[in-house]
């Protein structure tokens, strides 16, 4: 059986993180990404841009604009380690996924 699981990709680098913080991120690192879900698991789909907000270390409130992406896993490990590697790509503290119910923010 898979398991869909959605994900929430920040449309910038987080400003937390020192390496360019606040820039959009390339064509370049959607490209991957989008690769490494597709080799992964056969495909993925994109979800209309989701707008949000989190409490920053800092303490201050930080609003985000989301690429969200739809892919059908049977190992979630394996998408895991797609995220890992994308969060660093995409320059963020965490990414968020949301699996049959269940959230882990993952870097």
């Amino acid at each position: 059986m898979l398991t869909e699981c959605k994900i929430l990709v920040p449309v910038k680098r987080d400003s937390a993180v020192p390496s360019n913080p606040g820039e959009k991120h390339q064509d370049l690192s959607w490209s991957s990404f989008e690769l490494a879900l597709t080799e992964a698991f056969g495909g993925y789909t994109v979800g209309g841009g989701v707008f949000g907000a989190r409490k920053g270390d800092s303490g201050k409130i930080v609003h985000d604009k989301f690429g969200v992406y739809y892919v059908a896993v049977e190992d979630y490990f394996k998408l895991r380690r797609i995220l890992v590697d994308a969060c660093h790509t995409f320059g963020q503290q965490y990414i968020y996924v949301s699996a049959a119910g269940r959230v882990e923010l993952v870097c």
